[in-house]
């Protein structure tokens, strides 16, 4: 398992105040500058106002008022919804990947919580290293609010039950999260450590899997079919999935259907052309027969 790896993309007039934050937090923090790493992506159309300020970031002041604790952090734009800047989420995504310094990634969104030993549970079950093919679905949930963050799977399922929590996507898009099978997962005994699942158009979980293997279609920008295009790629090339029995993620946040950016769909309609001739070009290179 790899150290958290920030991918943080910024016009160049935000460019200092960027490097200014990311300053703070390493030096307010010592394991952040311990265990994660930052990798910045600047879009050409919009330049540094003046490069000589990326090399004069001023001293820390104060680190009273900069907290961090087990809550992601929060956004304060929309970066899907600027209109002048195209979001590269899968040049991002390639970034972190090739600046890994381990064999396997977990690529997950800023606003999602693995669940606590996550790492270690991996570490002790060295299921990472049995087939470089096999990769690791770990099961999606949102809660309604920061107070219902479990600290085990336990807890989720009766935060589950009293409806405090419920499956990623639930009423976004129950398509592209279901083929996990929830149920199954919530019914699992200590007797079974994980169990296969077969890839299906459109299903997009969250995974772990070797780093030499993932890698992302940068036509694919701002909203839609970007995770799902990477998944059928790694399907073709051979992948097996198997979902863990005690790993989860979380989601603060019911997600409602209603509160994307105004341009998603217009986004998504596109980006859905863009896969169908993507699944054609992949399929010339598919392994056994698959299909996608």
């Amino acid at each position: 398992m790899e150290w958290p790896d920030l991918r943080v993309f910024t016009p160049g007039r935000l460019l200092p105040d960027t490097l200014q934050h990311i300053k703070q937090l390493i030096l307010c923090h010592p394991k952040i500058s311990q265990y994660v790493t930052f990798n910045l992506l600047l879009p050409l159309s919009h330049p540094p106002e003046d490069p000589i300020l990326m090399f004069s970031i001023t001293a820390v002041d104060k680190c009273n008022n900069l907290h961090l604790d087990a809550r992601p952090l929060k956004q304060t734009e929309d970066n899907y919804d600027n209109s002048k800047i195209v979001y590269p989420v899968n040049a991002l995504r390639n970034i972190a990947v090739k600046n890994l310094q381990t064999s396997h990634v977990f690529m997950i969104d800023i606003d999602m919580l693995p669940s606590k030993g996550l790492r270690h549970y991996l570490k002790t079950t060295n299921l990472l290293y049995h087939d470089e093919m096999q990769a690791f679905v770990i099961p999606a949930f949102e809660v309604k609010t920061e107070s219902n963050i479990p600290d085990n799977k336990e807890q989720l399922l009766q935060k589950w039950e009293k409806e405090d929590a419920r499956p990623f996507y639930y009423t976004v898009c129950w398509k592209c999260q279901k083929n996990t099978n929830y149920k199954r997962w919530r019914l699992l005994d200590s007797s079974t450590l994980l169990y296969k699942v077969d890839w299906v158009d459109p299903w997009e979980p969250f995974y772990i899997a070797n780093r030499k293997f993932v890698h992302y279609d940068e036509r694919f920008q701002q909203y839609g079919f970007n995770r799902i295009s990477q998944l059928c790629d790694l399907h073709l090339k051979g992948a097996d999935f198997f979902v863990l029995r005690d790993a989860f993620l979380i989601h603060i946040g019911f997600k409602d259907r209603n509160r994307f950016h105004s341009r998603k769909d217009e986004e998504n309609d596109r980006n859905r052309i863009l896969y169908r001739a993507f699944k054609k070009e992949k399929l010339e290179t598919a392994v056994n027969g698959r299909i996608c």
